[in-house]
């Protein structure tokens, strides 16, 4: 049964619809099952069965579509699906019901993995390990995913100073210590104030942006647990002079990726234990970490993240088929992974260039525009689609329960 309600709107003369009539069209077409996004690696694995089992073990280019394997002369297809393993869960997401202890990724030229939520284009990224699902902002829902804005308001700068490591943080404490630096009371440039202010900040900022265009009606989608992490892990803390931060250890010193917020990684490209000897609690930002608390669970891809989507620190201009992450064309965009502090006197963080190029890190000063990353809960549904631009993933309507949880 469909019902259409007019409404009895006091303030509105609507004497001028008396007489019309309402008439449409319904059609009956094949429905198919909802995906529940705890269990969205299935359907990834579904897409891209050839790659989905497998661990890449090189970073050390950038996947166009093509890869040389192994400085190889042939090269072969490395577009797909992959994932990394191990448990990756730590105090910040305890509780939930459904931990993961595998993280499945897109990577390459992929074309399957666009969404469609909350009047917006989004591109998946990955699993996450409370179950989420992870997308990146790829401009308004009304482009079908061809818009060249995928971006939002102008561009921003990271924090105002660039002379103190303190200014690493997506929120930040005080100077002196790194412990000092991770008490994370001041929300960064980039992140914004957490409450409304109804004016420019609104556009620019990820906190104005989500109080603007997500809180009120999709809120209760985005995943409390979800962590994204702004590492500031480093082997020797300084403040006068160069100082490398986790991210570049691991991505330019021995070209490896990691899931893990603070990870070491050996000069043979496996894991080699943690900067902290446990995770950093103050760089794991989510809407329930106490030691790292978002007032709006929003985030930016890290230089981890993008390093498994096909990009690469050290051979990093993206030829034609681009990876899928290259939709902000004209503009380079910051990333939430600092990169080092270089002499004592300017801190610069890991950002996207407009050929892709993630090779060099951009001081926080400096000027980039801002591509938001939410989490999609565990408990929130989606259409089953190809998820091809023209056939986007859709977020179906969430229960009261799902509306309740924090994933």
């Amino acid at each position: 049964t469909i019902y259409f309600n007019y409404e009895d709107k006091k303030d509105i003369d609507q004497s001028e619809d008396m007489g019309h009539t309402l008439s449409g069209n319904l059609y009956i077409t094949k429905g198919s099952k909802p995906i529940l996004v705890s269990n969205f690696s299935e359907k990834m694995q579904e897409q891209y069965p050839e790659t989905a089992e497998t661990q890449r073990k090189h970073f050390d280019k950038t996947v166009n579509g093509y890869h040389d394997k192994n400085n190889d002369t042939g090269s072969y297809d490395y577009s797909g699906v992959y994932y990394e393993e191990g448990n990756f869960i730590e105090s910040t997401v305890a509780g939930t019901n459904n931990l993961k202890d595998k993280v499945y990724y897109y990577t390459g030229a992929v074309e399957n993995n666009w969404v469609s939520f909350a009047g917006f284009y989004w591109r998946i990224i990955r699993t996450n390990e409370d179950g989420s699902l992870r997308l990146l902002y790829g401009g308004l829902a009304s482009d079908n995913g061809t818009g060249t804005n995928q971006y939002i308001g102008s561009r921003r700068p990271y924090n105002p100073n660039s002379k103190d490591p303190m200014y690493a943080g997506f929120k930040y404490g005080s100077t002196g210590t790194l412990s000092s630096n991770r008490t994370n009371e001041t929300n960064s440039s980039i992140l914004g104030p957490d409450e409304d202010t109804h004016d420019s900040e609104s556009d620019v900022t990820l906190n104005g942006w989500y109080n603007k265009n997500i809180k009120a009606s999709y809120g209760s989608y985005i995943s409390k647990t979800a962590v994204y992490c702004n590492d500031r892990a480093t082997s020797a803390y300084k403040t006068g002079s160069r100082m490398y931060y986790a991210a570049y250890d691991r991505l330019r010193t021995n070209e490896r990726p990691s899931f893990k917020c603070g990870v070491k990684v050996s000069s043979s490209n496996t894991y080699d234990g943690l900067y902290d000897g446990t995770q950093s609690e103050a760089d794991k930002f989510s809407g329930v970490n106490n030691s790292a608390k978002l007032e709006n669970p929003i985030g930016l891809m890290t230089i981890d993240e993008l390093v498994y989507a096909g990009g690469s620190t050290n051979d990093g201009v993206q030829q034609s088929p681009y990876a899928y992450f290259m939709g902000a064309w004209g503009s380079s965009w910051w990333t939430m992974s600092p990169g080092y502090l270089r002499n004592g006197n300017s801190l610069v963080v890991f950002y996207v260039y407009v050929d892709g190029n993630l090779n060099t890190a951009q001081t926080v000063t400096d000027s980039l525009v801002v591509r938001p990353v939410l989490s999609l809960k565990s408990c929130v549904s989606l259409s089953d689609a190809t998820g091809k631009s023209d056939d986007p993933f859709l977020v179906l309507p969430i229960s009261d329960e799902c509306a309740q949880a924090n994933n």
